[in-house]
């Protein structure tokens, strides 16, 4: 995922967003009073944009040769790059659209880091922590 991650981000225009594909399986144990959770994922969905002008098509080129090799040291490990796949988006305003992909998050037992501008309801066993991502 990082190397993929990597090589978008050589290719991109302004980053990479790295997403679980799948959804996590929650495994609860109670082993002496402590609950232990823990999130396993199988998929990843790594996802960048491209800005539409003269060098386009020299960067998906360019991004599918590296791919390409990455690929081919992966099958080594057991792993596998699957193939791009590339689609136009609308033009909208971006400068506030990433903050649909920002979700609290728990850390250990009473911690929740949560973004200003998302409205929930914690426990009052838990400790907030409020960060914005665009001020950090």
């Amino acid at each position: 995922v990082d190397a993929v991650a990597e090589t978008l981000g050589r290719c991109s225009y302004g980053g990479v967003s790295i997403q679980p594909s799948e959804t996590y399986n929650d495994d609860c144990d109670d082993t002496n009073n402590k609950e232990i959770i823990n999130h396993t994922y199988k998929y990843f969905e790594v996802s960048a944009y491209f800005e539409v002008g003269t060098h386009l098509t020299d960067k998906i080129q360019q991004l599918e040769r590296e791919l390409w090799l990455l690929g081919m040291i992966a099958r080594q490990s057991g792993l596998m790059v699957p193939n791009p796949q590339y689609r136009p988006i609308e033009d909208t305003n971006w400068s506030t659209m990433w903050r649909n992909h920002y979700k609290p998050i728990r850390i250990g037992y009473k911690l929740m880091v949560i973004p200003p501008w998302t409205n929930i309801e914690i426990g009052s066993s838990e400790i907030p922590v409020r960060i914005d991502p665009g001020q950090a």
